[in-house]
């Protein structure tokens, strides 16, 4: 035997562990192990699924982003409602996402996720509900307990930005941050104190995202949930504070072209569901074809009112639902035109209202 063939052996088998380590490594990454904590889900996530089965597999709000990461190769778990979260838990896993939360955590549930991150878990946290979220307040964040319409104004490029600017939705802000968080996005420019609604957090040897939104929008508006997404997994929690930022920039979208809104009046009070309906009216656009309209609850994750309309004006008819006397004061709307060449204009100004207190009934 030729004495260079135990060399060239040598070379060949370094040449290929080295490809097997690459093609290992691309495999781990589209392996990326996701749980989808919805274990305190109030219905967000699972409706119209409920106890005592949740089946990934059937329709629910959340299937469509569960589905989009597992067309990326990702291994996705979605945690029932009822499942208590145990460090262990957490750790058998390379990025947690946690919808907004109903119910609440117990403080050792509060203690896993803090272990959890600080060894290294990515976190990507959603707020946006009426009740206080533990987790979140664990981490030194705190969500305002209402939500707003906007699109956000304010933000810095960077990769975690990425479409955030493409749709107005329902945000909720953070009243409080923690020492050392790094806020990327702000909504109403025309505020003088702009509220964050999105940023990043570096604990321990993990990382959290926080987003003030639901991240489950329709399908026109999911750029900024897919590609917040893809980065989240796709940087480690070292890599994103390392990730280049460049100046803040501010949208000069006007808010004073859109449709002007007539009634109901700033502050009026509209009846209960149960007992009236509700009238919404607003000047004509010349060369509108049609509108529309959004209505939001103060706490609400979704409206309880997006339709399209050939009129200057909508009517939510006398339904059986009622509004809770949390959720009474606080209320929402707005409008936008779509032209004959089918393109939108932009949104109204914000107008707010509130709803009567239910009248009790002598049953």
């Amino acid at each position: 035997m030729n004495q260079t063939t135990p060399k060239l052996i040598t070379i060949c088998l370094v040449i290929f562990t080295s490809y097997v380590m690459v093609q290992g490594q691309g495999a781990a990454d589209n392996q990326l192990r996701v749980l989808v904590d919805t274990s305190k889900d109030g219905g967000l996530w699972w409706f119209p699924q409920g106890p005592p089965n949740f089946d990934p597999k059937g329709y629910h709000q959340g299937k469509a982003l569960a589905d989009f990461m597992r067309g990326l190769g990702w291994k996705v778990t979605e945690l029932p409602r009822g499942e208590m979260i145990t460090f262990e838990k957490l750790r058998e896993f390379d990025l947690v996402i946690r919808p907004p939360a109903y119910f609440s955590y117990s403080q050792e549930e509060v203690v896993a996720y803090q272990q959890s991150v600080t060894a290294g878990t990515r976190l990507l946290l959603m707020g946006g509900n009426a009740n206080a979220d533990a987790v979140a307040e664990g981490f030194g964040l705190r969500f305002d307990t209402r939500s707003r319409f906007g699109s956000v104004k304010q933000w810095i490029p960077h990769a975690l930005t990425a479409n955030i600017q493409c749709c107005a939705l329902a945000w909720t802000s953070l009243a409080e941050l923690p020492p050392g968080a790094v806020a990327l996005a702000w909504l109403n420019q025309a505020n003088t104190n702009p509220q964050p609604v999105f940023g990043y957090l570096q604990y321990g040897q993990g990382s959290v995202v926080f987003v003030g939104q639901v991240l489950i929008s329709r399908p026109q508006e999911g750029a900024f949930a897919q590609s917040l997404i893809r980065s989240v997994g796709r940087f480690a929690p070292q890599e994103i504070a390392q990730l280049p930022m460049a100046s803040l920039f501010v949208s000069d979208e006007s808010v004073d072209l859109g449709p002007r809104l007539v009634a109901p009046a700033s502050g009026a009070v509209l009846p209960q569901p149960e007992s009236g309906e509700w009238r919404f009216d607003w000047q004509h656009v010349p060369s509108a074809k049609s509108y529309e309209i959004v209505v939001l609850g103060p706490a609400a994750a979704f409206p309880i009112v997006r339709a399209v309309t050939s009129t200057s004006y909508f009517v939510r008819g006398v339904s059986g639902g009622y509004i809770i006397d949390s959720n009474l004061r606080g209320w929402t709307w707005r409008v936008r035109a779509q032209y004959q060449d089918g393109k939108w204009g932009p949104w109204s100004r914000i107008r707010s209202f509130n709803v009567k207190p239910r009248t009790p009934r002598n049953d």
